[in-house]
């Protein structure tokens, strides 16, 4: 399909008023938004810390695994990885059965780096969820004083 296309497609696609392109900006801009402020609380970013989440998740598990698993392209895992390595959350471990693949290991620092990350990012998303609560109570509470209004009149 040619980019062409793709954008006829896509702009016919209407998000609130918006175009579709418009929403997936505005997404992109929040996104990488809450990287920096996930960066600035926690010290590590959203990629960063997903692949040291896996790590403690799968302890021993190779470079390449990670990289398939996480999907993560190659080329951004190996810095990423050397990255968590220098601030002592992971080390690396060659494989006694396979000296061709290195282990990926979490250290304690990277155990105690993810339950920071884990615990700001659940006040995030629990601050999200209260707002969406509330918002969609003033939607019910809106609706039902139309429908009072409407049938006092």
């Amino acid at each position: 399909m040619q980019i062409d296309q793709i954008k006829i497609k896509a702009s016919a696609a209407n998000f609130n008023g918006r175009s579709f392109f418009t929403a997936l900006i505005e997404l992109s801009v929040d996104l990488h938004n809450l990287n920096a402020r996930v960066q600035r609380v926690c010290g590590v970013s959203l990629v960063q810390w997903m692949v040291l989440n896996r790590i403690l998740d799968q302890p021993g598990i190779s470079a390449g695994s990670l990289a398939e698993t996480t999907g993560v392209h190659p080329s951004t895992l190996t810095p990423t990885i050397t990255r968590l390595e220098a601030a002592g959350y992971i080390y690396i471990q060659d494989r006694p059965t396979d000296l061709r693949r290195r282990m990926l290991l979490g250290s304690r620092d990277g155990v105690l780096k993810n339950n920071r990350c884990i615990a700001y990012l659940e006040s995030i998303i629990g601050s999200i969820c209260e707002a969406d609560r509330l918002e969609n109570e003033a939607r019910g509470l809106a609706s039902v004083a139309k429908h009072l209004i409407k049938n006092m009149v």
